[in-house]
C-alpha cells in the first residue's frame, strides 16, 4: 500500500483525494479531484465558477497557473475610471470569465497520471 498524506478544507474532499492517490493518481489528479468535491462540500467558499491559482512543484521545477479568467474583450479601463471614478464597481461589471475550470484541465492534463 502507497504511503501519502492528503490536506483538504474538508474531510470528505480530503477522503475523495486519498482515493484518487490509492487508485493510481497522483498529486496532480487528487488536488483536482478534492477542488472539484469542494464545490459541492463549501459550496458557500468554493465554486466552480470561480478562480483557482494553482502552484505545483514537478520534478524541482515550478508551475504556476493563474486560474483565473479574462475580462470581457470590451472592458474599458478609462470607462472605469470615467463612471466610476477609478473604484472596481460591484456587481456584475466587475466579472471575469470563471478560471477554475480550465486550471483543472490544464493541471489535469499536463501533469496528471
Amino acid at each position: 500500500m502507497p504511503k501519502f498524506s492528503v490536506s483538504a478544507g474538508h474531510p470528505t474532499a480530503a477522503e475523495i483525494a486519498a482515493e484518487v492517490l490509492r487508485d493510481g493518481g497522483n498529486a496532480v489528479d487528487a488536488g483536482v479531484a478534492a477542488c472539484i468535491a469542494l464545490t459541492v462540500l463549501q459550496a458557500e467558499q468554493v465554486q466552480l465558477g470561480g478562480i483557482a491559482p494553482m502552484m505545483l512543484r514537478m520534478a524541482g521545477e515550478v508551475h504556476v497557473l493563474d486560474g483565473v479568467g479574462r475580462w470581457p474583450a470590451a472592458a474599458d479601463a478609462a470607462q472605469f475610471r470615467q463612471l466610476h471614478r477609478g473604484r472596481i464597481p460591484q456587481g456584475a461589471l466587475r466579472s471575469v470569465a470563471p478560471g477554475a475550470p480550465a486550471a483543472g484541465v490544464a493541471a489535469s492534463t499536463r501533469w496528471g497520471a
